[in-house]
């Protein structure tokens, strides 16, 4: 089983988008406001209306279809929501693809993070908020990096350094992918002035297999700390350590 090159995931994601629009909602898990929107989490779709009451952002949470896009005989995903913060959805999501003329099904296992007000944005980079020598810094430190990598050793000064020393490694259970920094959700506020962020290390085995995630410690940025918090009370949002309770994850 190959990973998924991410223009199919877009391509695929753009499917969803499509499917979400015309999905029967089932049962609400949650409502609520966030980043100035009204969204429903239900158990097929997630919709975001804005103030005027109009759709602004709809995502079916599950997708398995013959494909009318030339070269992909079928594609099939699933979503789970993660965090929620401001306009930012994080969701875990399966993905398989099988193309016509390939010998196998192409799947992908990780994170996605949307801006639910800018849906032609498919992902979004924890580089909005943080810099490069920021998550350099704390991958690096990180117990399950360091001893995959054989750290500290020299040249891993960057996203792209760091990705392709995984790449190396050619173990389909784990991966940063191209080192862009989309997989991730915010998980929880650490005293005053901390979040705690998941990053999915991509999965390209068989869909279900073992899922590695990193926990890594960041400064809260300014730009969310209010989002943050009001995620983290429940007020508006939610954060990762609280999507179990709410979707039964």
């Amino acid at each position: 089983m190959t990973a998924l090159p991410r223009q199919s995931l877009y391509r695929i994601l753009v499917l969803l988008f499509a499917a979400g629009s015309t999905t029967a909602a089932g049962a609400s898990l949650w409502t609520g406001t966030s980043g100035g929107l009204r969204v429903t989490i239900s158990q097929k779709e997630v919709v975001a209306s804005d103030s005027s009451g109009t759709r602004v952002f709809p995502l079916s949470l599950s997708s398995d279809t013959k494909s009318a896009v030339p070269d992909l005989d079928s594609h099939s995903g699933s979503y789970e929501p993660l965090s929620l913060v401001g306009p930012y959805l994080s969701l875990e999501r399966e993905i398989s693809e099988s193309l016509s003329g390939a010998a196998h099904v192409s799947s992908v296992r990780d994170f996605v993070a949307l801006d639910l007000k800018e849906p032609n944005l498919p992902e979004i980079s924890l580089t909005r908020w943080f810099t490069e020598e920021q998550l350099v810094s704390v991958l690096k430190k990180d117990s399950f990096v360091a001893q995959q990598l054989r750290l500290p050793r020299a040249g891993m000064d960057s996203l792209k350094t760091l990705a392709d020393a995984f790449k190396i490694l050619n173990n389909c259970r784990f991966s940063l992918g191209d080192g862009s920094m989309t997989s991730f959700a915010f998980y929880e506020l650490k005293g005053r002035d901390q979040v705690a962020v998941r990053i999915g290390l991509n999965n390209s085995c068989i869909v279900g297999d073992e899922f590695k995630q990193l926990g890594l410690l960041l400064p809260v940025p300014p730009a969310l700390e209010t989002d943050l918090r009001a995620a983290a009370t429940g007020r508006q949002g939610f954060l990762m350590k609280d999507s179990r309770k709410l979707f039964g994850r």
